[in-house]
């Protein structure tokens, strides 16, 4: 009788095609955070589109509120309107060469940083290959638009979806300011964020021969 001699156990490595030891990847990420930052500094007036027209409104309101105008009074508004309320104060601190920069910064960060961790969670890794295209749609045309209001939301929405990947009572939690803000800044990208989190959810509980129907409702809707 032949001894038996048992199958070599075979082992499958999934490799990362582009992984980074951890201190190189904090290098990494402190050195995209500031490459983001250059475009708010290499001018001395930062224009974009709508942008300016938020800087003017924020005086006008800081004026309004001195009484230095006359009938003119501010009012409460429920969406688009996130920018405009830390903007007054921002300029009133700052002046308006740094609120510029300081309000697209921010805007920047939050977008693209936002964008970086759902395309992680969604992939299992950081996605290093795609972050100069990040960096390209961080700038792009609704941030040269200047719709400051929706392109907040819009990075705070890409956050929620991040967050909400995974459900836990911290991160219901976290997601319910996230939310609150994505809607003060516009309700368009929220409700973007809301069908998102819902699709994502519903592929994984849903049985697998429905998957196809449940794509089509979702570009219908």
């Amino acid at each position: 009788m032949r001894d038996y001699v048992p199958e070599a156990e075979t082992i499958h490595h999934t490799v990362d095609p582009v992984s980074f030891p951890p201190a190189i990847e904090k290098l990494l990420l402190i050195a995209l955070a500031l490459v983001l930052l250059v475009p708010c500094f290499w001018q001395s007036h930062l224009q974009a589109g709508d942008f300016s027209s938020h800087i003017y409104n924020a005086w006008l309101t800081l004026e309004a509120e001195k009484g230095s105008v006359t009938g003119l009074e501010t009012h409460w508004q429920w969406t688009n309107t996130l920018a405009d309320l830390f903007l007054p104060r921002l300029l009133q601190w700052t002046g308006r060469a740094a609120t510029e920069r300081i309000a697209s910064g921010i805007a920047v960060e939050l977008f693209f940083w936002g964008a970086f961790c759902l395309v992680a969670r969604a992939c299992g890794r950081r996605p290093w290959m795609i972050a100069p295209v990040l960096v390209m749609l961080a700038w792009g045309t609704i941030f040269q638009l200047g719709f400051l209001n929706f392109y907040l939301s819009t990075g705070i929405s890409l956050w929620l979806v991040s967050t909400l990947w995974e459900l836990t009572r911290a991160r219901i939690a976290a997601a319910v300011v996230l939310a609150a803000l994505a809607l003060l800044a516009h309700a368009l990208p929220f409700a973007g964020a809301f069908f998102a989190i819902a699709y994502i959810h519903a592929h994984r509980k849903i049985d697998s021969r429905l998957h196809v129907a449940l794509l089509v409702a979702g570009v219908l809707i």
